[in-house]
């Protein structure tokens, strides 16, 4: 499918820029290294999760569409961890 592959709760970082990619983030690439990940180099997860959340957690210009949004998908991410 995206040529992910979850082992031990990692993926390659190629993977996730391509499922990026597919989703129309611009520049997956730099994004994954503005989140502190190296490219070339598996990806955990977990980690990817957390540095994500906090990035949503981050904005200050928050409608109540996007709490509702975050307040779910942090709940899914607990969930996942």
């Amino acid at each position: 499918m995206y040529n992910v592959y979850i082992c031990c709760r990692f993926a390659k970082s190629e993977a996730i820029i391509d499922l990026w990619e597919r989703y129309n983030v611009p520049n997956a690439a730099d994004v994954l290294l503005a989140l502190g990940f190296e490219l070339g180099v598996p990806v955990s997860l977990v980690e990817l999760s957390a540095a994500l959340e906090q990035e949503l957690l981050a904005v200050e210009d928050q409608s109540i569409v996007y709490q509702a949004a975050t307040a779910s998908l942090t709940q899914e991410i607990q969930h996942l961890k």
